[in-house]
């Protein structure tokens, strides 16, 4: 309604190609990685001579910033999961609705668009408000109020699921490609690597992605959640243990993964 059929066709062409080039990057730098872990040279190196001080601190490093990735995508999860979900009627349907779900707060559809807010008096289409609209009415924070539930889970499937699978494979392919460097020089070089790979959404959004998106995305309003004592006893025990689960998953890459190949390999660091 606020940008025209023309501007928001784009914005969603333009928003899900994107997430797919993304999606398309990650899984082929992934894949690349995964196959030079299977390469007989690295797997004959893992059971030679290993720095493994250093080894330890550049795989846990690239764990500690995969798993915050994971922990985001669960979040992200967690917040479509709990995000409200308001029904409407066909009738009150407009095509920006029937796509995105129809934010709406308090009973009202949003005060203005993915690209442009509402002006008064309204025009005929996108253009005529960008060469001769008048002034923003005000502009209002973009809100999860009120998508609709197949939209959330088009979500989860598109954007949740697809991130969660993408990291979680990461933490593992990622640590065994630094544990399979040659020498100093490149394991300091494959950890740069390996988390140039959890940096590419990143990079690519703000890329591609206009200032004025990029601060509606930033100020966006949050799904309130009541926080009992019980949620807030379990996130403090997580934050307690976080750091000690990353250390036990990094001394399993480290020493545990190469026992399934090498008979020699030490246990402990010494």
């Amino acid at each position: 309604e606020h940008d025209g059929t023309f501007g928001f066709c784009i914005e969603i062409i333009r928003t899900y190609l994107l997430m797919g080039v993304t999606v398309a990057i990650q899984t082929i730098f992934l894949y690349q990685v995964y196959l030079v872990n299977q390469q007989s040279a690295s797997v004959q190196y893992k059971c030679g001579d290993t720095d493994y001080l250093l080894l330890c601190v550049c795989v846990f490093t690239f764990e500690a910033a995969v798993w915050a990735m994971i922990r985001d995508a669960v979040s992200f999860c967690w917040l479509l999961i709990r995000a409200p979900v308001r029904d409407l009627s066909d009738s009150r349907r407009t095509l920006v609705q029937y796509a995105t779900g129809a934010q709406v707060s308090n009973g009202r559809a949003r005060n203005g668009g993915a690209i442009l807010d509402s002006n008064a008096p309204r025009r005929r289409n996108v253009f005529h408000r960008l060469i001769r609209g008048s002034g923003s009415v005000g502009h209002e924070p973009w809100t999860l109020e009120g998508i609709t539930k197949r939209y959330k889970i088009w979500s989860f499937i598109t954007l949740a699921l697809p991130q969660l699978a993408l990291t979680s494979f990461l933490s593992f392919a990622g640590g065994d490609f630094i544990a399979n460097s040659d020498d100093k020089e490149d394991l300091i070089m494959n950890t740069v690597g390996v988390l140039f790979i959890n940096e590419v959404g990143d990079i690519l959004y703000q890329a591609f992605t206009s200032d004025v998106l990029k601060e509606d995305m930033a100020n966006a309003k949050g799904v309130e959640v009541e926080v009992s004592n019980k949620l807030r006893w379990s996130l403090w025990l997580t934050s307690v243990f976080y750091p000690f689960s990353i250390a036990v998953y990094s001394f399993g890459i480290v020493f545990l993964l190469p026992m399934l190949k090498c008979s020699d390999t030490p246990l402990f660091f010494i």
